[in-house]
């Protein structure tokens, strides 16, 4: 259940990204100095009414924007724009959908397996998601190899993390501080197609398989894995230059993977079937990522799994 807590961190971190948004410069290129800059800044705990008792806990909150402008040029170089940005991640548009209820904010908000929370903006194109402090400080640790990337190959299918804060309730008398680190990413679902179906596929047979009957109905949310692919017949056509593409894409991805230390990925496949909804078979193929991804491409999109705490545990519900 998603009440009153989740709604109201999930304001407090829209008042400090809002703020943080609005406070980066204009550079045409990320300076060596810029992976270092951490911005912090002071704003008042709100809370919704119901929430009021809980946060006169809490005196202040400290927001803290790392590497701004690294990010600011991230999502440049995918092409968006500030106020939109701002306006998706900003509080009004949460604070406007309240009303004395939380019926909106739990379509929006879900908790993975491993507690982590996800909030998805209105406009459902980013993702927001608390992380460990390891996953945390590897996404920091590899920025400048991950920023270099992301602008020498602009198609790149690996994960778009498009900022990286961390939100500080300080407590009134004695008690501890509650820290809540996250990141933005984009959610790649966020299509006018519908996701018939799903697959996380590794190249692998071993113990890659969901389905016990190939033709057994499962949940669309499911990625499916190879032997499920298999047992259903099916397959992926790409016209030439397509597939040259998305193999050199693929590639350019799993240098960095390996110049990273990150030996663990798999492609996560999702299917929009052109023939009819209930059709069985694939017509023309829309291969996307959701948001345990964050990455998106017009073709396809890699899901890198957990490895050694590495920046891979981002990217997982569990």
């Amino acid at each position: 259940m998603y009440g009153h807590n989740n709604f109201t961190l999930v304001a407090n971190m829209m008042i400090g990204i809002k703020k943080a948004v609005d406070s980066v410069l204009e550079y045409p290129e990320v300076r060596a100095e810029d992976y270092k800059i951490v911005s912090k800044f002071y704003i008042v705990p709100w809370a919704v009414l119901n929430d009021k008792e809980n946060m006169t806990k809490f005196r202040n909150c400290k927001f803290v924007d790392y590497a701004p402008q690294v990010f600011h040029n991230i999502r440049r170089i995918f092409k968006i724009k500030t106020h939109e940005y701002a306006r998706a991640l900003g509080p009004e548009q949460l604070l406007a959908a309240y009303k004395g209820n939380f019926m909106g904010f739990t379509e929006l908000a879900s908790t993975g397996k491993s507690g982590s929370f996800f909030y998805y903006s209105h406009d459902s194109k980013y993702v927001l998601k608390t992380v460990s402090k390891e996953e945390f400080h590897f996404l920091r640790t590899i920025l400048p190899e991950y920023y270099k990337h992301v602008r020498d190959y602009p198609n790149t299918l690996i994960a778009r993390f498009y900022g990286c804060h961390k939100i500080i309730f300080y407590k009134s008398g004695i008690g501890r501080s509650k820290n809540f680190r996250f990141v933005i990413m984009n959610n790649v679902f966020s299509t006018g197609k519908r996701i018939h179906s799903r697959y996380d596929l590794k190249g692998s047979t071993a113990g890659r398989q969901v389905l016990e009957d190939p033709n057994a109905k499962i949940d669309a949310t499911i990625a499916r894995k190879e032997l499920d692919l298999k047992g259903e017949g099916r397959k992926f056509k790409l016209e030439r230059e397509q597939r040259r593409f998305l193999l050199e894409v693929i590639k350019n991805d799993s240098i960095f993977f390996e110049k990273n230390n990150i030996n663990d990925y798999s492609l996560l496949i999702g299917v929009h079937n052109t023939e009819g909804e209930e059709s069985g078979r694939p017509g023309m193929q829309h291969l996307m990522a959701d948001h345990n991804t964050i990455r998106m491409s017009s073709s396809a999109a890699l899901i890198v799994r957990r490895c050694r705490a590495n920046l891979v545990g981002l990217l997982r519900r569990h």
